[in-house]
């Protein structure tokens, strides 16, 4: 949530001469426990994804990518085999 609301402040402030932001949260597909929690119960949503898209007067600035989907386009690209296997090897598998 303080990611989110740190992009629209600094739009709305102009930080950085910032005049668009979107929030890339990006949470591996096998991490069930916190695909599915929701943080704050009070909030309307059936996780925690949902339930922060719903409260966002602009919920297109939310979005949710597995590290996969957020670096297939670079899967084709050989100089980066590597470091995509690292990345996979660290963080997501």
């Amino acid at each position: 949530m303080r990611q989110t609301l740190l992009g629209w402040k600094m739009t709305d402030a102009g930080e950085y001469n910032c005049d668009e932001y979107i929030h890339l949260h990006i949470i591996p597909k096998n991490n069930r426990e916190l695909r599915l929690k929701k943080t704050s119960p009070n909030l309307d949503g059936h996780d925690m994804s949902d339930s922060w898209e719903k409260a966002l007067v602009n919920p297109e600035k939310y979005k949710v990518f597995s590290p996969e989907e957020l670096f297939e386009p670079l899967s084709r690209e050989k100089d980066v085999q590597s470091l995509l296997k690292y990345l996979e090897k660290r963080y997501w598998e």
